[in-house]
């Protein structure tokens, strides 16, 4: 239990309130605002590790952080479970999660990546039309398309080294000094 003391003027007096851990938050005025249940009727599980600003989240962190918004945190995938959140490795390995979510279907359980997770808490709100962003299979057709543009990119720019070799008649071989 978070235990929230008194020290604003408005609180004078009154004595420490017990709240429940992760529900509110404290406010630098000293109010207490409710976080927004952005994850309400949400059973959410993990696969994988994740980075959050480049530190490493633990599950026991994420999970707060579901639960705190109103979401439901389990350890194994279940039938009521509506989102595993995966990393790419895991889900290129194939691990006993990713089979459990896919088992349930695409309708039923929506495999997202973490950084779905986050996008959500920070704009406060459940990013239910662009999920489909978020899903690992389009994360990996995107990062796919990415590596066949850079391909390209290379290609371009070799043909243009060869073109100024053969414009100047030299090589990239002779240090200029």
């Amino acid at each position: 239990m978070a235990t929230i003391k008194s020290g604003s003027h408005k609180n004078a007096g009154q004595k420490s309130k017990n709240l429940s851990s992760g529900a509110v938050k404290k406010r630098k005025t000293g109010g207490i605002v409710k976080l927004k249940q952005i994850y309400r009727g949400k059973e959410m599980s993990l696969s994988g590790t994740f980075i959050s600003c480049g530190k490493p989240a633990s599950h026991e962190k994420i999970a707060a952080w579901i639960t705190a918004h109103g979401g439901t945190f389990a350890l194994e995938v279940t039938s009521s479970t509506t989102h595993l959140i995966c990393s790419i490795e895991d889900f290129k390995k194939g691990t006993e999660q990713v089979k459990k979510a896919l088992a349930l279907g695409k309708e039923n359980c929506h495999i997202v990546v973490f950084d779905w997770l986050e996008e959500c808490l920070v704009r406060k709100n459940k990013l239910c039309r662009s999920e489909r962003y978020w899903t690992l299979e389009s994360t990996l057709k995107r990062l796919s398309k990415k590596g066949a543009e850079i391909d390209t990119l290379k290609k371009r720019f070799q043909n243009g080294v060869q073109a100024c070799e053969e414009f100047t008649g030299q090589s990239t071989d002779i240090p200029f000094f």
